[in-house]
């Protein structure tokens, strides 16, 4: 098991020295391309030298001719499935961000510049999953490599195998590639968050005395020397009731600030988990909203962008040392 282990890992590095992260478009070259037989591909291959050993333990020459006719279709098979991937463009589009615990789709477009449509393309990464498509000539394709996510942060998009077993599936022929993309991952939204904060403007309106001209009417109250005489209801005056001054409602300022020492003593990740839902709380109910971050503070606003731009900050916030 250890020398098995110890393989695997020479077997990467060396492939990550002979093929290095790109940037942009990969264009495929036969250094690029690998090819090995299949399972099927090996009993081909078995039968075949089976009916050639036959042949000369007989001196059958039907026999011969069926073991080299059989060989030559190997070998043309090879050709075919090599020739599948060779010239195919590879160009990395990123991901949407998502949630701790969700699926990243990386978008990977993959060209065809010949004059020649590619079959049964494969794309497969560690986990197994894999997107099959052909790809007619002259034309391109966007499909997906899906990365299961465990924890927020950036995450960049792991190697992946472009193969292909066209057209009788004797051989295996693929291309490990490693594009230089990533993508966001949000905290996990805590399922039990405590209650948005509170501002004044929960209490509704704030009774006022002075007027901007915008205020809703609130009361009466008894007058005081130097209230504004625009503030004197006259209408009660006429009805005997004495002299009073109108109160009028001013909206409270409704803006949120999420702060993060508002959730001491609990851990960062928990706090980061309660701050994201908070963040998704709001958003929704259309309130305006700032964040408070021991590094970082971004002013109270509101709408997608500024969603954006807090749930960025909390999943680039400095991981805790373990």
């Amino acid at each position: 098991m250890q020398l098995r282990t110890w393989a695997n890992s020479q077997y990467r590095a060396w492939m990550q020295r002979r093929n290095p992260p790109v940037r942009g478009t990969l264009s495929l070259t036969g250094r690029r391309i690998y090819i090995l037989p299949t399972s099927a591909g090996l009993v081909f291959a078995l039968m075949v030298f089976i009916i050639l050993l036959s042949a000369m333990n007989y001196s059958n020459s039907m026999a011969f001719g069926v073991g080299f006719l059989l060989g030559a279709m190997g070998l043309v098979a090879m050709h075919h499935t090599h020739r599948n991937l060779l010239g195919l463009d590879v160009t990395g589009l990123g991901a949407e961000p998502v949630f701790a615990g969700d699926t990243l789709r990386f978008r990977v477009r993959l060209g065809n510049p010949g004059r020649k449509t590619r079959h049964g393309l494969e794309l497969d990464t560690n986990e197994g999953t894999r997107d099959k498509c052909d790809l007619p000539a002259g034309a391109s394709k966007v499909v997906f490599l899906p990365c299961p996510t465990l924890r927020r942060g950036a995450f960049s998009a792991p190697r992946f195998h472009l193969a292909c077993r066209f057209p009788l599936g004797l051989f295996r022929a693929w291309s490990p590639i490693k594009l230089e993309m990533s993508a966001l991952v949000y905290p996990q939204p805590a399922d039990d968050a405590p209650a948005i904060p509170a501002t004044r403007g929960d209490q509704g309106h704030r009774a006022s005395d002075q007027s901007g001209g915008q205020e809703d009417f609130h009361g009466l109250r008894d007058y005081r020397q130097g209230d504004p005489w625009r503030h004197i209801s006259w209408q009660a005056l006429a009805r005997e009731q004495g002299l009073t001054t109108k109160l009028f409602a001013e909206p409270l300022d409704e803006r949120r600030w999420l702060d993060w020492e508002s959730l001491a003593p609990r851990s960062a990740e928990t706090r980061l988990s309660i701050l994201c839902r908070w963040i998704l709380d709001c958003e929704s109910r259309h309130l305006v909203y700032g964040l408070r971050l021991p590094d970082k503070t971004i002013a109270p606003a509101s709408g997608a962008a500024h969603r954006e731009r807090c749930l960025q900050a909390l999943a680039l916030f400095p991981r805790e040392e373990a």
